[in-house]
Order: C-alpha cells, then sequence, then structure tokens
C-alpha cells in the first residue's frame, strides 16, 4: 500500500520529490541529466575562476594572521588544536584549522592559506544544488547553484583563511541530510546528517543556530505527523516515527561533543560571550539594516536590492500556494539564527558572517522565485495557444534572468576586489624603515606584536612585546603605565592604538598627565571604508579597518610647535612615498596642523582628505572642529547633515553631534532635545545616555539627569563615571547617605584611583562620620602623594579632629606641592592661627594676599 504524505504542511496535491518532471520539447531540457552535469560543471568552473582571482593579492586581517598563526607548518598537531581553544575570548574549534595545517606542510605562502577556503566555496555550489533539488526541484537547484556561483557574499569568505566557507558547506549538507531523514526515515541519511552536523560543530560554535532551526522544524513536523495519524491520514506506528530517529541521532551528537564542551562552557561565560553586552549603533529592528542584509546575501544596493527582493517575495509566494512545508522549512532556516543572535544579549557585536550558511537556502528561495516567472510566463503563453514558443520560454527566461542577475554582481564584485582589508604588510615594511635600535614598539596585546613578526619584522634590536597602555579604551590609569613602559627608551611607537588618540592632544587631561611626551598623530596605514553605516556594522569595520602607527616622543625638553609638525610632516611624507595612496596622509596632516599648526592649514588637509576617500569618516569630524574653533557653527551643522544624508552616520550619530554643538554653544535645553533623540534611535548607547545626563544635569534636571545615569549602570555596571555623577547629584541634594553608597561603588570598581577615595573621604566628612573619612583621605594621598588637594582634605579631617600638628603637616606638605594657590596658604594659616604660631600664620596670610590681592 502507497504511504500516505508525512507532512502536515504539503498541500493536498502532492508533487514529485526525486524524480524530475517528464517534459516535451528540446533535447536541451532540465530533465536531462547530461545538461545538468554539464552546467555544473561550468558553474564550478565559473566559480574557480571568481574565487581564486586575487586569492593572495592583498594582506591578511586580523584573523586571518590569526589562522597564520594557529597552523604555521612548524607547530605540532597539537598546539594546532589548543590554539583555537585557548583563545581568551570565545574557544574557536579546531576542525578548520588542522585541515588548512595539513595542506601548508606543502608550501607556507598566502595563497595556501586560503585554498583550502576555496575548495570549501566550490562544494557550497554543488551542494546548494544538491539540497535544491531535495527542497524544490533540479532547475530551482541549478538556478540557485548558479546564484551562489556569482554571489560576492559566497566568495567573499571563499577567499578568507576563515572558517566560513567550510561552514557554509557542513550546514548546507546538514540540512539536505535532516530533510530526507525526516521523509524517508532512511538510516544512510541520519548517519549523514550525524556527520556533517558534528563536523559543524566542530568547525564553528554558530553551527548551533542551524542545529536549533533543524530541532524546531523536527518538533512542528513531528507533531503535524501526530494530528494525521489521529485524523487516519498518516498510518504509520510510533516505532518508524522519523521524529526518534532524529531524537537518537542529537544524543550520538551530543556525546560525540563532550570533548568541546569544557571550551564552549568557559567561552559562552566570557565577556564576549552571554556575560557581557556590548550595545551597536545600529537599530537591528529598523528597515535599514534588515536591507543591508539582503544587499549583503543579494547583490549590493539600487537595482540589484529591488530584483532580489522581489525574487524573493515570489519565491515565497510560490512556497505557499504549492510547498507549505519548504516554505516554513526555509522562513525558519533564515529568520530564526538572527531572532536569537539579536534577541540574547552577548558581549560581542553580532556580524553577518555569522550565520552565512543562511546563504544556500535564502539563494534557492530566489531561485523559485525566478522560477515561477518563467512557468507564469510560459503558462501565460500557453493560455495565448502559442505552444512552439510556450516550450522554450521557461529556460530562456531562466538564461535572461541569470544573465540580468550575473551583470547586477559585476558592481559588488569590483568593489569587493577594490578592498584593501588590514594593512599590517605596509605597517610591518614601514616600522622596519622607522624604529631604530633602542626604541620600543608598543602593542595593545601580545597577539598584535605576533601579527607583526608574521610580515619578517625584524625585532632582533627592539622590544615589541610590551603590553599597551591602551588596551580596551583610553582612561587615564591605562595611559599612566607608559612613561613606565617608554621611559627606558629613545622614541615609543604605538602600533594599532585607541583610536581616541585625539585625548592625548594639547590641552587635554590624558596630555596634561603625560606632559613629558609629545603624541604625533597616527600614522596610518588603510583599509576600505564603505558608503554604508549598516554594511560597515554588518561586515564588521575590524576586518577592513585602517592600521595606526603613533609616535610617542619622551622628552627632555617641550619642543616648539613648527618642531613638532615639521618631525610628524617628515614621517607622514616617507609613508606616503613608500605606500603611494596606501595611506591617509593628509587626514594625518589635517590633524598635525589642527593640534600644532593652523585650523585654516588643517582645513585644506581634511578636504584633500574627503577628495581622496569620501566614504572615511575621519577627515570629517575633524573639520567639524577646525570649523567649530573657528566659531563657524552653521559650517559644522552643515557639514553634520550632509553625513547623515549620504549615510556615512546613523540618525541617532547625527542627534548626538548636533546636541554636543548646542551644548558647547550653551543652548542647553536645545542639547537636551538632541541628546534625548539620539537616545530614543539608539537606547542601548552608554555615550548618548551620558552626554543627555551631563546636559540634564546642567539644565538643572536633576531627577532626569539620575534615570539616565541610573540606565547607564544598568546597561554598564562597570561604568564607574555613572557612579561618581549620581554620588554629586545626591551631595547637592543634601542625600548623603545615598552619595555614600555610589561613592563607594565607585571605590569597589576603581580601588586605584585616588579620586574616589577622596570624595567619599569628603563625604563621609560632611556627614560627620569623621573616622570613616580619615581612613579614605589617608588612601587617596597614600595613592596620589603628589596631589595638593588630597592633603588639603586630609589636613581639614585632622583639624575637625583637633589634630592640629598633623593639620599643619598636610597643609605645609600642600603647599609646597602647589606654590601658587592661594586658598592653601588660607588653610595653613588658619591652622597656625589655631594653633597659637601667630608669626607662622602672618607670614602664610601675607603670602596669601601675594598671590590674590585684596583678598
Amino acid at each position: 500500500m502507497k504511504r500516505p504524505s508525512d507532512s502536515r504542511f504539503e498541500p493536498k496535491t502532492r508533487r514529485r520529490e526525486s524524480k524530475a518532471p517528464t517534459r516535451k520539447g528540446p533535447s536541451w531540457a532540465f530533465g536531462q541529466t547530461w545538461l545538468v552535469w554539464g552546467l555544473l560543471i561550468l558553474f564550478l568552473l565559473l566559480g574557480a575562476a571568481l574565487r581564486l582571482h586575487q586569492l593572495d593579492g592583498k594582506s591578511l586581517w586580523y584573523d586571518e594572521l590569526g589562522t597564520a598563526l594557529y597552523t604555521a607548518p612548524d607547530n605540532s598537531l597539537l598546539q594546532v588544536v589548543q590554539g583555537p581553544l585557548e583563545v581568551p575570548a570565545i574557544p574557536a574549534p579546531p576542525l578548520y584549522f588542522v585541515t588548512t595545517h595539513l595542506l601548508r606542510q606543502v608550501s607556507e605562502n598566502e595563497f595556501l592559506l586560503r585554498l583550502p577556503s576555496v575548495f570549501y566555496g566550490l562544494l557550497v555550489i554543488a551542494a546548494t544544488y544538491t539540497l535544491g533539488k531535495a527542497l524544490l526541484a533540479p532547475r530551482e537547484g541549478l538556478v540557485g547553484a548558479f546564484l551562489m556561483t556569482i554571489s560576492t557574499f559566497g566568495i567573499r569568505y571563499s577567499q578568507e583563511a576563515r572558517y566560513y566557507a567550510l561552514l557554509v558547506l557542513l550546514a548546507t549538507l546538514s540540512l539536505y541530510f535532516f530533510y530526507l531523514g525526516l521523509r524517508r526515515n532512511d538510516v544512510r541519511f541520519w548517519v549523514g546528517f550525524v556527520i556533517s552536523s558534528t563536523l559543524a560543530v566542530y568547525t564553528h560554535l554558530f553551527a548551533f543556530l542551524f542545529l536549533a532551526v533543524e530541532a524546531v522544524f523536527a518538533v512542528m513536523h513531528f507533531a503535524a505527523r501526530r494530528l494525521r495519524s489521529r485524523d487516519g491520514e498518516v498510518d504509520t506506528g510510533w516505532k518508524e516515527e522519523p521524529f526518534f530517529s532524529f531524537l537518537l541521532c542529537a544524543l550520538v551528537m551530543a556525546l560525540l561533543y563532550l570533548p568541546m564542551v569544557p571550551f564552549t562552557v568557559s567561552g559562552l561565560l566570557s565577556c564576549r560571550g552571554l556575560g557581557g553586552h556590548i550595545p551597536t549603533t545600529i537599530d537591528k529592528t529598523s528597515l535599514s539594516y534588515l536591507a543591508g542584509i539582503v544587499e549583503l546575501l543579494g547583490a549590493g544596493p539600487g537595482l540589484a536590492f529591488l530584483c532580489y527582493l522581489a525574487a524573493l517575495g515570489l519565491g515565497l509566494y510560490f512556497l505557499a500556494r504549492r510547498l507549505r512545508e519548504q516554505l516554513v522549512l526555509a522562513v525558519l532556516w533564515i529568520t530564526l539564527p538572527f531572532l536569537v543572535v539579536f534577541l540574547v544579549p552577548a558581549g560581542h557585536n553580532f556580524r553577518l558572517r555569522y550565520v552565512i550558511f543562511v546563504l544556500p537556502v535564502f539563494l534557492l528561495v530566489v531561485s523559485a522565485g525566478l522560477t515561477r516567472l518563467a512557468e507564469a510566463i510560459s503558462l501565460w503563453l500557453k493560455r495565448l495557444q502559442r505552444e512552439e514558443i510556450a516550450a522554450v520560454v521557461t529556460p530562456t527566461t531562466l538564461t535572461i534572468a541569470c544573465l540580468a542577475f550575473s551583470v547586477l554582481s559585476l558592481g559588488p564584485l569590483q568593489r569587493y576586489w577594490d578592498e584593501e582589508k588590514q594593512p599590517w604588510d605596509k605597517a610591518a615594511s614601514f616600522l622596519q624603515g622607522v624604529v631604530s635600535p633602542g626604541d620600543v614598539v608598543i602593542t595593545p596585546v601580545e597577539a598584535h606584536a605576533q601579527r607583526l613578526l608574521y610580515y619578517d619584522y625584524d625585532a632582533s634590536d627592539v622590544e615589541y612585546l610590551a603590553p599597551c597602555p591602551c588596551p580596551v579604551s583610553v582612561s587615564l590609569e591605562h595611559w599612566q603605565r607608559l612613561p613606565g613602559l617608554a621611559s627606558p627608551y629613545d622614541q615609543a611607537w604605538l602600533l594599532d592604538p585607541s583610536p581616541n588618540y585625539r585625548y592625548l592632544r594639547p590641552g587635554q587631561p590624558l596630555a596634561e598627565e603625560l606632559e613629558n611626551y609629545v603624541f604625533l598623530p597616527p600614522i596610518i596605514f588603510k583599509g576600505h571604508t564603505r558608503s554604508s553605516a549598516v554594511e560597515t556594522d554588518l561586515l564588521a569595520p575590524f576586518m577592513t579597518s585602517d592600521v595606526r602607527i603613533s609616535p610617542a616622543l619622551p622628552l627632555d625638553s617641550q619642543p616648539t610647535d613648527e618642531q613638532i609638525v615639521g618631525l610628524g610632516s617628515l614621517l607622514t611624507s616617507r609613508a606616503r612615498e613608500l605606500y603611494p595612496g596606501g595611506t591617509r596622509a593628509e587626514f594625518t596632516l589635517g590633524e598635525l596642523t589642527r593640534f600644532y599648526g593652523s585650523h585654516d592649514e588643517a582645513i585644506i588637509h581634511y578636504k584633500a582628505a574627503i577628495e581622496d576617500d569620501p566614504h572615511f569618516l575621519g577627515p570629517y569630524e575633524g573639520l567639524a572642529l577646525a570649523y567649530l574653533t573657528r566659531g563657524e557653527i552653521a559650517e559644522a551643522v552643515k557639514l553634520y547633515g550632509e553625513l547623515s544624508e549620504t549615510g556615512l552616520i546613523d540618525e541617532s550619530y547625527y542627534h548626538f553631534l548636533l546636541g554636543s554643538v548646542h551644548a558647547v554653544e550653551g543652548n542647553v535645553e536645545v542639547a537636551v532635545g538632541e541628546f534625548a533623540l539620539a537616545v530614543s534611535l539608539d537606547p542601548d548607547d552608554v555615550d548618548y545616555r551620558w552626554r543627555l545626563g551631563d546636559a540634564y544635569r546642567a539644565a538643572g534636571r536633576l531627577d532626569d539627569a539620575l534615570a539616565q545615569y541610573g540606565e547607564i549602570i544598568r546597561l554598564d555596571p562597570a561604568h564607574v563615571g555613572a557612579y561618581s555623577r549620581r554620588a554629586s547629584i545626591y551631595r547637592a541634594q543634601g542625600r548623603l547617605p545615598e552619595a555614600v553608597v555610589e561613592y563607594q561603588a565607585a571605590v569597589q570598581l576603581r580601588p586605584d584611583d585616588p579620586l574616589y577615595h577622596a570624595m567619599l573621604a569628603d563625604t563621609y566628612r560632611h556627614q560627620g562620620l569623621l573616622d570613616q573619612a580619615l581612613t579614605e583621605a589617608r588612601e587617596a594621598v597614600r595613592l596620589g602623594q603628589d596631589e595638593a588637594l588630597f592633603r588639603v582634605l586630609l589636613g581639614e579631617i585632622y583639624q575637625a579632629l583637633d589634630r592640629l600638628p598633623e593639620a599643619i603637616r598636610e597643609f605645609e606638605e600642600a603647599v609646597r606641592l602647589a606654590p601658587t594657590l592661594a586658598p592653601y596658604y588660607l588653610k595653613l594659616a588658619d591652622a597656625y592661627r589655631l594653633a597659637g604660631r601667630e608669626e607662622e600664620a602672618i607670614a602664610a596670610y601675607e603670602r596669601m594676599l601675594e598671590l590674590s590681592p585684596g583678598n
């Protein structure tokens, strides 16, 4: 007896599953096996040509250099396995690295390093056809395979020495075996499912996302079959239920994955896993973000986006009409991984490559739309009784559609091939030429130095493994380590430091703390920049970003601005001569002249930098700051508007910039409105809330300010500044116990910062808790022995405790440290007077009057 349908999702009229439909017509009909194989071979040849083009023409970027280090031919197999698993962030499964290591035994070059991804990418083309044939029909499989052949997104990760092409291949095979396993419950398919899925989770942790999709669909399939069995439409017993075969496979895969469990758990609990949340600047529910996803999976914006979107819509409509089971599976496969990564807070920004396995199914739905369109045209001609034309119109229409989609892909492909990823090779070569024996090269982490050494950088006479003073973000306690690192050397070179180097320019607090050093604007070896903020976010700016080298000069005497500009210009010119078009020389000169020279000259350089690369944001920001410094507010606002219109900045950042301008001008209420708009557009951005809280505070809206600082602490419990701000407001409101709690939290987060101990001590003093105040003030003095303010605070507390000799000692030390501050002499004079030391009191009063006549 023929087994009835095993799915509730299918329509009453069943389609043919595996056999290609028999068609009358020319010998080149789609049903011909030789034609199918011939087309697949052509697709593979074209795919190989596209994927091998410029394969070793660009520098390896940061993650690829990691692959090169892990898979070095000299490493043992154990080292190859352990290296990725011991990554401090999220451990990487070892399968891809082992296969790449084995190939590199042949030869050590970048072509062979990237070649495994090319091979996996070609197999993805064949796997897409196989999956399309099983899910839909051979024709849809062929069209989908062709779209995969020319996919810029697929080609990008088939040319990268990372595991994404292998992940796509294994995910596609897993889905193929899973789908046929459910439909036929054949042990061969379940074995294939176990093998491909297990290899996938040993390739990338995000393989669990598509396994989750398969699990959800298996449950839905089981529920539908049980309902049909209850209605008498399915007569199989429980022993023949494919869902239990799936559960058995899941158990086997869980057992096979046991060796990876400790590494996976540690990774998930780390700050880069589920242990934290890094807000991004783009609303991932916005239409622009969703459109950016379709653009990257398709062939870019504009007409290409509309064509892919229309074909996708037709494909979904076709599946909804005829193949509802496949529709449910495709929609789950494409959407569920995004829902998971968007909804689950994690300490790592989302990148589209993490769910690259959705690409084959996406393209198969597009191919279903194209074939449906071709069939509709053919059916229309048949109704017009034009049978001869109708017989050839479907293959002709599909051929034209494929050619049209190929043309649409030319632009994105060329832009991708024109990209310059992180130019570590140029940075290494430049350092080799400018760094002298006795210098130090400081990097954020040891891994940066290792990547520098990969490009044959000779560090035999140079110290290069020193940890950078700015490992995550610019903050004073990080940079205060720099003198200790750089002082034994003639000159320090910071490789790829924090981009917020502007805080080191004259007049900034960090520059004042490091007054014996001159930090020149970095020499920038430029990577590719994009015109779309959404595209940049989806592809990761770190993958195609600049490499910066910033000279830090320890000096015995402060040079003139002309000398600093001369030295910086010389270094910049040397870099530009070595790599014409490969550096952001005009931007560096703009920064150099703005900080140490003329704003007029800086504006000229910034405009030249914009002409050189209209999609690089840095010179626009510098130009706006130059306008603001010259008082040309309208020009800066106009520039911000242009940036927003062109998509270089998103709307939230635009309002943030406008708020900053109005805050500088003193238009506090207008600034509040702009910052509030920025927060409403991106509520998870801590910087936006910080500035909004400060604006509320300046406007006297203290309760609103407290609410914003509270939200900052919710988003980032380690944001010490928010605790300090709340404490200062509580003090202003006379809520001293609450202020104490906030300062205690700040001290706990920054126990080595004397300022927070001092603020806590002063709050205790105002509460009358002098013993606690004394303890904290002593700690502030111990941590900041050269800070006169802390000495004064400790002296005031001693004086309140009637310990005048100790108070006088601290006030004397304060005036020694700050001999030009009149209020400190007043404190000392009063203490002398109370102690009966009248002559010394008079002398201190006279000194105070010298510094502040008429007081």
